[in-house]
């Protein structure tokens, strides 16, 4: 295991601008490929940028009513079943130039009800659609593109699903998180479009 301490902070869109010499918003308008910048001031914002390493928080892109082009894979435990649609999900993301956030957010005192606190949390500033791994779905806000996978049937006294966890485990799941990423960019795709209250959906 290596440790690595943070011995200085992330540089801020600030340190850009004050490197290159401009405003934060002629980074602004850089960074998202907007009008009105000269092309050699352009250049020396992106090199600064690049010599910086500064990434845009997706905070920010979300605040700006940008896309953050990261989609969350939420469920109350990574079990066996929850681990192989993760992997269908994140097979199916290569190519797509979206990234993942898997959220674990349903364990321990004051769990009910996580599926609504977890979605506005990460929907507010993180994410740009969400594939919900949950029984219950009744509590979804509606302002999200979200695809609910409704948890497998029966399963054990522990609540893990009574089919998966010995032995190899089955392929189906994995279908079944491809099958919902596809899905769920399509919703997010239609929402970018049409401005309208996003759609839930069920692979």
């Amino acid at each position: 295991m290596t440790v690595a301490p943070a011995h200085r902070r992330a540089p801020t869109i600030s340190d850009v601008a004050a490197r290159a010499g401009v405003s934060t918003a002629t980074v602004s308008k850089v960074i998202n490929a907007r009008h009105g910048v000269a092309e050699s001031t352009a250049l020396r914002v992106r090199r600064a940028i690049e010599g910086m390493g500064y990434e845009p928080s997706l905070a920010a892109r979300r605040l700006r009513g940008g896309q953050t082009r990261v989609v969350g894979v939420l469920f109350a435990e990574l079990d066996a079943w929850a681990g192989e649609v993760l992997k269908g999900v994140s097979s199916a993301a290569e190519g797509s130039g979206y990234g993942l956030l898997a959220f674990s957010g349903g364990r321990g005192p004051g769990a009910s009800g996580w599926e609504h606190r977890a979605l506005t949390m990460l929907g507010e500033t993180l994410i740009d659609g969400a594939i919900l791994l949950a029984s219950g779905q009744e509590a979804i806000p509606g302002y999200l593109p979200v695809v609910a996978v409704a948890l497998p049937q029966p399963r054990d006294a522990l609540g893990r699903p009574a089919d998966v966890g010995r032995g190899a485990p089955s392929t189906e799941p994995r279908a079944l998180g491809a099958a919902a990423l596809a899905q769920l960019l399509t919703l997010i795709a239609d929402d970018g479009e049409d401005g309208g209250e996003p759609a839930r959906r069920r692979p």
